[in-house]
């Protein structure tokens, strides 16, 4: 912890520091964070986000928040989801 008056800091949105690291995993082109196929950690995230808004948090927005609610509109995350509804 730097108590110094003089020293700079850096404060921004999470938000943006979401879609920079979020860009750091990804190229734009591809759809999902490892490159262009499904793969585990696809779905972790996936998976953070349904327990992020069964708590009722809100998704990130920007770039993060349109790839993880693409993440859960996936036929197969849709299956899930119902499965899991028709068992509550």
């Amino acid at each position: 912890f730097n108590n110094n008056s003089n020293a700079q800091t850096d404060i921004r949105q999470p938000e943006e520091i979401v879609d920079e690291l979020y860009e750091l995993v990804t190229f734009e082109k591809e759809q999902f964070l490892t490159g262009e196929e499904f793969t585990i950690p696809d779905l972790i995230l996936s998976q953070c986000a349904g327990w992020a808004l069964t708590a009722k948090f809100d998704l990130p927005g920007g770039r993060m928040g349109q790839y993880l609610k693409s993440l859960r509109k996936r036929p197969a995350a849709q299956r899930a989801m119902e499965v899991v509804a028709a068992h509550s």
